[in-house]
């Protein structure tokens, strides 16, 4: 059996201001001091020398939270485009406060965030897209690599 685990990356100054940050891969989008500290007490908390390897998405948040990670346990990393974060398409890099303020019918007002209905309007994936890429990427990844255990 192949047993796949998720971590979150770290916070991004694009996260502190409440940017839509999506699929842009700019400074903006890298890790903050307090997301590679949040990276830092995951590893702390979370030995993931257990796993056979690291499957991260190619942007810079990402590698560098698998990099953190990774400092004790040495696994090997792979980037996989099928990881990228959902694409805001025109949204994204946009203030989530000022989506929701002239959008409001494609917002949860609970989480502050996008309902599925929001793809049309902003040219963005749809998660039914974005669930279906991770479909993908774990039946490849199980068929291809007979891992025990794999952190994303």
């Amino acid at each position: 059996m192949t047993d796949f685990y998720f971590v979150r990356h770290g916070q991004t100054a694009a996260n502190a201001a409440g940017l839509k940050q999506g699929t842009i891969n700019t400074k903006i989008t890298f890790l903050t001091e307090t997301g590679k500290k949040q990276a830092q007490t995951v590893h702390e908390h979370f030995d993931i020398s257990f796993a056979d390897r690291i499957v991260a998405s190619p942007l810079q948040r990402t590698r560098d939270t698998a990099d953190i990670l990774n400092q004790s346990a040495h696994l090997p990393i792979t980037y996989d485009k099928l990881l990228l974060e959902i694409s805001y398409g025109n949204w994204d890099g946009s203030k989530n406060a000022d989506l929701e303020a002239e959008y409001p019918q494609v917002f949860d007002h609970v989480l502050n965030d996008v309902l599925p209905s929001y793809a049309p309007l902003a040219h963005g994936e749809t998660f039914t897209h974005v669930i279906d890429r991770l479909i993908i990427l774990c039946l490849l990844r199980r068929k291809s690599i007979r891992m025990k255990k794999s952190l994303w």
